[in-house]
């Protein structure tokens, strides 16, 4: 993570790190895409590159019956005001 800085590794279990300058991430948001543990998924997962895991690829059609079953639902007139890249995300989904 960008606000710390690794100093030393002791017995193999010990990590000792020093706070850097980097700004804080806000302590009132969850914010796990910016952490630096998790940036690297966050962005598989944005550029549809990202693995599923064995609980995702199991539900995964039922996510799908359950996309296409609510979409008939949803008036057309909010269909049409839903911004074309979300439109594109779900569509892939389904």
């Amino acid at each position: 993570d960008d606000m710390f800085e690794l100093l030393d590794v002791v017995g193999g279990n010990l990590a000792v790190f020093k706070r850097t300058s980097a700004p804080l991430l806000d302590p009132h948001s969850d914010s796990w895409w910016l952490q630096g543990y998790n940036r690297a998924h966050f962005e598989k997962v944005l550029k549809g590159t990202a693995h599923l895991s064995a609980f995702e690829s199991m539900y995964r059609p039922m996510l799908k019956q359950v996309l296409r079953r609510a979409s008939a639902l949803v008036p057309g007139s909010l269909k049409d005001r839903m911004p074309a890249p979300i439109k594109r995300k779900l569509w892939k989904k389904m």
